[in-house]
């Protein structure tokens, strides 16, 4: 059964590291991890975030095997989508585990708008307005009182 969980601990940079290397950024080298330099300006991110209450880790599990994961920068009154990752190999590739975890974060921050920080009115995908991302999400429905701006 899928479950989404917010991530916190030292080993949350390491997983999100494998798993976007683990795909064609990795086969490309552009994956964080293929760059040192970027490695660890992530753990750094993610371990003075944590502490400051800037940065949230959504992660998508199916069968206990993380599927996605997105690295959501807060900076009230709003939020922006800095990295997303998924596991290409996993059969549930196919539903976009990405686009699935964004549009969970974005209704999670509607919802309960402690859980990614107070004061949280909109979230940044920063992704192009011609990416995949964009794409998968003007196809599918979107929760009630939800729509994308333009970029």
């Amino acid at each position: 059964m899928p479950s989404v969980k917010l991530c916190n601990g030292t080993a949350v940079a390491e997983l999100f590291l494998r798993l976007e290397a683990g795909g064609w950024k990795g086969k490309a080298g552009t994956a964080m991890a293929s760059v040192p330099a970027q490695a660890e300006a992530l753990r750094e991110i993610l371990a003075s975030g944590r502490e400051k209450r800037r940065v949230s880790v959504l992660e998508l599990r199916v069968d206990r095997r993380p599927v996605s994961m997105v690295i959501t920068l807060l900076a009230a009154p709003g939020s922006f989508s800095f990295k997303i990752a998924y596991d290409q190999d996993h059969p549930a590739a196919k539903q976009s585990p990405g686009v699935l975890l964004v549009m969970e974060a974005v209704r999670q921050m509607h919802e309960d708008g402690s859980l990614l920080g107070a004061g949280l009115h909109w979230c940044d995908s920063c992704a192009a307005a011609d990416s995949e991302l964009n794409l998968r999400l003007r196809t599918r429905a979107l929760p009630h009182g939800m729509e994308l701006l333009p970029c």
